[in-house]
């Protein structure tokens, strides 16, 4: 699936997509798309991704599984690195 037909996808509310800041960013500051995470979980890099929805925020359910699970793992990986002075 192209980068394109993803967000197509998302815009319509059948999935999330997972995508580079700079190909969703227009999409963000229009309100089409949103991230469920808010600002919480963006780590500074020139290699962000961003995970976006539509802005309903209404997720699939095997998508809602899979922000939990990723949302899970943020929050792990942010203990281990505070844990270690990262």
């Amino acid at each position: 699936m192209t980068d394109t037909t993803a967000l197509d996808q998302a815009i319509a509310g059948r999935g999330i997509v997972l995508a580079s800041e700079a190909l969703v960013a227009d999409r963000l500051a229009s309100g089409v798309l949103t991230r469920p995470f808010g600002s919480e979980y963006r780590l500074p890099s020139p290699f962000t991704y961003a995970l976006v929805l539509p802005a309903t925020g209404e997720a699939p359910p095997a998508a809602r599984r899979f922000i939990d699970w990723l949302q899970a793992e943020a929050a792990d990986f942010r203990r281990r690195t505070d844990a270690v002075g990262g």
